[in-house]
């Protein structure tokens, strides 16, 4: 954290940095965000000021943690989601064992209540679904209508990506593999797009090939 500031204090407006975070990552990102938040550079703005993006690819972290940590910092309109259809979340596995994908094994088993936000599901930006269909604790009503006032005033919704297709192309021409939950770094246009909005344009290469990533 100290070389980060270091880093923005020594170059001010000039340097930009860009967040990445795949499933768990959006809990370690999310404790930096604030981190940076609370932090000022030498010119007296948040440290947060100097991150430009923020891209979260089926973010493991709960609806609460990130009404914390994302829409309790200024970092929420320029943050980027992509996640699973929520049939396609139900058609995945985990290691074979569980018959869902891991943000359900997250919600339903691996958190202190059951049926838990995860913030990865496409059901949480779904503000017509009933909220009592998720259980949990008496404030998981609350903890959503937070995240949906927070999703409209960030227009988050227009930089949300929900992946519908069974399979991602992972090379050209047209090498495919299952859409699931680890498949996100794998997928030529997600990252693509996730470039271009880091580099502010196209690209002057064209990606081509990501398995084995």
């Amino acid at each position: 954290m100290h070389a980060l500031v270091d880093l923005i204090q020594l170059w001010g407006d000039q340097l930009q940095i860009h967040l990445v975070g795949h499933s768990a990552g959006s809990l370690w990102l999310g404790h930096l965000i604030s981190a940076l938040q609370a932090r000022r550079a030498a010119t007296g703005r948040p440290a947060l000021d100097a991150v430009r993006s923020v891209h979260l690819y089926a973010p493991a972290c709960t609806v609460a943690f990130a009404n914390q940590h994302y829409a309790g910092t200024d970092i929420l309109p320029r943050t980027h989601i992509a996640v699973l259809s929520d049939a396609l979340e139900r058609a995945d596995n985990t290691a074979l064992v569980y018959r869902k994908s891991l943000l359900y094994l997250v919600s339903n088993a691996l958190e202190a209540d059951r049926r838990t936000p995860i913030l990865g599901l496409q059901r949480v930006f779904d503000t017509e679904q009933d909220e009592h269909a998720w259980d949990g604790a008496a404030a998981t009503g609350e903890t959503l209508r937070a995240w949906h006032r927070a999703v409209a005033d960030s227009h988050l919704a227009s930089r949300l990506q929900v992946l519908h297709d069974d399979k991602v192309l992972t090379a050209l021409p047209d090498i495919r593999q299952p859409a699931s939950h680890g498949c996100f770094d794998n997928d030529i246009p997600l990252l693509t797009s996730t470039l271009q909005i880091i580099c502010g344009g196209a690209l002057g290469h064209r990606i081509r090939d990501l398995r084995g990533y």
